[in-house]
């Protein structure tokens, strides 16, 4: 039996960009600088939807993220919000964005082998990013992550 996980302690997300960067005013989206903390990846995922129906057509909105677990880890990165202009909107997934260079990264799949080779040319992110997955709860525990394929 593998060892526990641990856990989210909190999930900070930035709107970074938003109504004002494209002059619209409030009522048209999220001002850039809006900011919420939330405590678990569903409550993510349901500010990003609540940002997303917000979003102005055609638009993509930037959102950085802050994920910090229980021992003070923090992950960080950005979550790109809406899809190109005339697609359909896209339902949120955090776990998603927050996991799948990861993925890619640790992934057996011969498809990644040009993305592993360009960021990691002496397999030391591999070796991290393989150990943050299995020390950090991701979300993903239903799921295998040594030699994913996605």
């Amino acid at each position: 039996m593998s060892a526990e996980k641990i856990k989210v302690k909190q999930i900070t997300l930035i709107h970074s960009s938003g109504a004002n960067d494209v002059g619209q005013g409030l009522a048209n989206g999220v001002i850039a600088g809006t900011k919420e903390i939330v405590h678990s990846y569903e409550e993510a995922d349901q500010v990003l939807a609540k940002w997303l129906a917000t979003n102005l057509p055609g638009h993509y909105n930037d959102v950085d993220w802050v994920v910090t677990f229980e021992d003070g880890f923090q992950k960080f990165g950005s979550y790109n919000l809406g899809k190109p202009r005339d697609a359909a909107p896209e339902k949120p997934n955090f776990i998603d964005a927050i996991t799948h260079n990861s993925l890619r990264l640790i992934s057996d799949d011969p498809e990644h082998k040009g993305y592993q080779n360009f960021v990691d040319k002496d397999g030391k992110h591999r070796a991290m990013a393989q150990h943050v997955l299995d020390t950090y709860d991701h979300g993903l525990d239903d799921q295998p992550t040594v030699g994913m394929k996605l």
